[in-house]
């Protein structure tokens, strides 16, 4: 219950965070040119939705540099954000494009509030 408070407590932070090892849960429609970059990635631990595909984006804008802390304690900068629509009405924004990324990630904290959603998660699946 500390933890959880604590967390509460520190939604300012301005330290951005990704978990880097999760498992693939939602296929994007768009070509994949690139193996295994064609799935997006729910993540609850990232402060940031990801790409390391610009084909995705609907728009591409340059961005203050954003520095992301990964999970092996390195850093990787943010120079482009993105509009990204991987499905008829699943629409991502602001959406940090970081090439050297191996995966795509969903925050699922943006995701509820951008499109005003649930997530319900069963032990085999995830409804949004």
């Amino acid at each position: 219950m500390e933890r959880l408070l604590k967390l509460l407590e520190n939604t300012d932070n301005t330290n951005n965070t990704v978990n880097h090892v999760q498992k693939n849960i939602i296929s994007s429609s768009k070509p994949d040119n690139h193996q295994g970059t064609c799935f997006w990635i729910l993540d609850t631990g990232a402060t940031n939705n990801v790409t390391c595909v610009k084909d995705f984006f609907v728009t591409f804008y340059k961005i203050k540099h954003v520095h992301v802390e990964l999970p092996n304690d390195s850093y990787v900068v943010a120079h482009y954000a993105s509009t990204i629509q991987i499905l008829k009405t699943l629409v991502l924004f602001n959406v940090l494009f970081i090439p050297k990324f191996s995966f795509n990630l969903i925050y699922v904290q943006n995701l509820i509030r951008d499109l005003n959603c649930k997530l319900i998660f069963s032990r085999e699946q995830c409804q949004i």
